[in-house]
């Protein structure tokens, strides 16, 4: 997986400058906002990401920590992600229930997880290479 990293080209003062302007317009928008007109929602997300990317080139500019988006090729189940996180030395695992595309899903069934339930469960696991600090 590669992780997107905006490139730093600009200058901070350049990023500041530009962030300002981008929240000053995002602003107006927030202002002219209708949730019914579908141009000024696609506005707003747009001015939002462009903010959003402009304070990672800044942060990254800064030397500051900062999260980059990255592809996750397996999402997890999001009805019961139930995360664990191991830890030992210099290793970080993450653990997961995985997403299960089922074909005959109705959107009306809830499939309840139970400990005696002997159904087998998609399970992901993740080793978080170079990680020196996790919380």
């Amino acid at each position: 997986m590669a992780v997107n990293t905006p490139k730093q080209s600009m200058s901070i003062k350049e990023l500041e400058k530009q962030l300002r302007l981008c929240e000053k317009d995002l602003e107006a928008a927030i202002q002219d906002f209708s949730p019914f007109d579908q141009d000024q929602r696609i506005r707003w997300r747009e001015l939002t990401r462009k903010c959003l990317r402009i304070e990672q080139e800044l942060s990254l500019a800064k030397g500051e920590e900062t999260a980059c988006y990255f592809e996750w090729p397996v999402q997890w189940d999001t009805g019961a992600p139930i995360p664990y996180l191991l830890s030992g030395e210099s290793r970080v695992f993450l653990l997961y229930y995985a997403s299960e595309i089922v074909s005959d899903y109705d959107n009306y069934v809830v499939k309840i997880i139970d400990q005696i339930d002997s159904d087998s469960e998609l399970v992901a696991l993740v080793e978080f290479n170079q990680c020196y600090d996790f919380t």
